[in-house]
């Protein structure tokens, strides 16, 4: 049996902050979204203050669970 499964691509935009890793992805059928990797908690959460967000605007998924969010399955990455 043959799947059907569709290929999509992102946009990226990466920057250093303080030892910290910022991304922003842009998705097809996804509002952009900031990725902060980094092991200092603290310096995340300055770099959440100091892009205007809150802290309970933080969450912890992946891309494909985003999409699943949306109700969109079945996606190569």
């Amino acid at each position: 049996m043959i799947k059907e499964k569709t290929l999509i691509e992102k946009i990226r935009h990466s920057f250093k902050y303080k030892g910290a890793e910022i991304e922003i992805d842009e998705w097809p059928l996804l509002e952009p979204y900031i990725e902060i990797e980094c092991d200092n908690m603290t310096i995340i959460k300055e770099i959440v203050v100091f892009l205007g967000y809150e802290q309970k605007e933080i969450v912890s998924i992946n891309t494909k669970q985003l999409y699943r969010r949306k109700g969109i399955k079945n996606l190569i990455f």
